[in-house]
């Protein structure tokens, strides 16, 4: 008797932490962590956004106030961030880590991750920062365009430059035409 009392109080306990934690919403929850370790910062014209070791902070300019944090619970990769870069297009965040890249789009409070190895640059081009993002990674540059993240796995390896020259990545060829990419 004592053995099988002992096992349904084990079970209770077990059951327990199930139920807790299906029951807060995730605007009820607090993470009580130490941001103070920034390892990358990057601003738009309305958020200012600083990747710590503990997760990601957002402070709304207009409002002048902070967003709720933004952790590994939320999807946020364990991998150390080497930088950061706002996308001008919608002021979410693009992270740069040592595992492959990540983006985070505020308004749907989504994070998505496309592994891929270390991702040591970002940027967008200057005169048309809506056609995407350039990534280096050791294979050199790529461009990731607009929607190409969600489900692709893998970066698009096709940069058309402005006089019609394309330069295509094939398995590991390189090659440079004056045809445009297909898709």
């Amino acid at each position: 008797m004592t053995g099988e009392c002992s096992a349904i109080i084990v079970g209770l306990f077990a059951v327990a932490p199930l139920q807790a934690q299906s029951r807060w919403r995730p605007d009820e929850r607090v993470v009580i962590s130490d941001f103070s370790h920034v390892q990358a910062v990057a601003a738009g014209p309305s958020v200012v956004y600083a990747a710590t070791t503990e997760g990601l902070i957002v402070y709304d300019r207009r409002f002048k106030r902070w967003d709720l944090p933004v952790t590994r619970q939320d999807g946020l990769p364990d991998a150390p961030v080497r930088l950061s870069l706002t996308d001008p297009a919608d002021e979410s965040l693009w992270l740069a880590t040592d595992a492959g890249l990540a983006h985070y789009s505020r308004q749907l409070h989504q994070v998505d991750v496309l592994p891929g190895g270390p991702v040591s640059d970002l940027m967008f081009d200057r005169d048309d920062p809506i056609r995407g993002l350039f990534v280096r990674t050791d294979r050199g540059w790529e461009m990731l365009g607009r929607g190409q993240m969600m489900g692709s796995g893998c970066l698009c390896s096709c940069v058309q430059f402005s006089g019609g020259a394309s330069l295509r990545e094939t398995g590991l060829k390189v090659l440079i035409s004056s045809s445009p990419c297909l898709p």
